[in-house]
């Protein structure tokens, strides 16, 4: 049962990952009901999430060992391993909180970006079924006449 936000069991206790997979499904709600915005900036986090967060991984094993990564070494292949498990659950774990950077991220979006972008291609062409049939009208003229004139 949900009561005031808070999944629960069958027994009254409340089950964390319940609620955190009820917390993304509600997020992931607003973000697709944001459109085109919605999606540029979930886009954006997650594309900077792992553009970032691999190198960080990197980094900070080269200074606590000393040494680049050596996969021929079956211990680094063993610390690699476990670091890379780690990682992951802490990618997991930090789902929710790309979610909310995604949805504070959507009115920058849509002022700086989509606004823009999209209002400028709107207003050049009015819309796309216009657009589309002004071509077909001036496609069929061209093929129908020559300067203008009717052959």
């Amino acid at each position: 049962s949900t009561q005031n936000g808070v999944v629960s069991t069958s027994s009254g206790t409340s089950t964390a990952k319940n609620a955190v997979v009820k917390t993304v499904d509600d997020s992931w709600s607003k973000v697709k009901a944001a459109g085109r915005s919605g999606v540029i900036a979930y886009t954006l986090t997650e594309l900077s999430f792992w553009a970032i967060a691999p190198i960080l991984v990197v980094f900070y094993q080269a200074l606590n060992s000393g040494a680049a990564i050596n996969l021929s070494d079956s211990d680094q292949q063993t610390k690699i391993f476990s670091l890379s498990a780690g990682f992951l659950t802490f990618a997991r774990l930090a789902v929710p909180a790309r979610m909310a950077l995604a949805l504070s991220l959507i009115p920058f979006v849509e002022k700086n970006i989509t606004g823009k972008l999209f209002s400028d291609i709107e207003s050049s062409t009015g819309s796309v079924e216009n657009a589309s049939q002004d071509t077909v009208v001036s496609s069929t003229v061209a093929v129908g006449s020559v300067d203008g004139q009717q052959a």
